[in-house]
């Protein structure tokens, strides 16, 4: 599915632990998403009047397109690239992203995704370097973009010694 869950830690522990998607299918999915949502604000932007090069326009433009994210992550937990290559944000403990996490991975957004910085540079370092394959929002929201059917899983069920006495 593009992800891995690993029931055991190196501690022994035996949590376990979502580990996201890295694969081309995010990367193209990121370049739909881009592409839809730069057409979206600039058609909306277009329609305002005033001269093109205002503020207000640029301000308006830049806020829907933050907002396509923002809107679609916390409503249905994919936006429409991440659903055509079938991935989906979800929670560190395998529930649903929501609003919360979608306002963090949209504010990160500015920085780690921005054309007029570095483009996707920070993000795409974040996710390659990163143990969970998650970028800086990803992190701070506490989600991972993973393949689709991902049940929600917690911590592997403790072991038995088979030597310990029946309660």
């Amino acid at each position: 599915m593009g992800f891995a869950i690993v029931r055991s830690s190196d501690d022994g522990s035996g949590t376990g632990q979502l580990i996201g998607n890295a694969t081309r299918r995010r990367l193209f999915a990121a370049g739909v998403d881009n592409l839809l949502a730069t057409i979206l604000c600039l058609v909306i932007a277009s329609r305002l009047p005033g001269d093109l090069s205002s503020p207000a326009r640029w301000t308006v433009a830049a806020t829907g397109y933050l907002a396509c994210f923002l809107i679609q992550e916390s409503v249905w937990g994919t936006t429409v690239g991440k659903r055509a290559f079938g991935l989906l944000v979800i929670r560190l403990d395998g529930r649903p992203a929501r609003w919360r996490e979608a306002a963090w991975r949209t504010a990160f957004r500015i920085l780690e995704v921005n054309p007029l910085l570095l483009g996707g540079i920070p993000a795409g370092i974040a996710i390659s370097s990163s143990k969970r394959k998650q970028r800086l929002g990803d992190m701070l929201a506490g989600t991972v973009v993973v393949g689709r059917g991902v049940a929600a899983v917690g911590p592997a069920p403790p072991r038995r010694d088979p030597e310990a006495p029946h309660e």
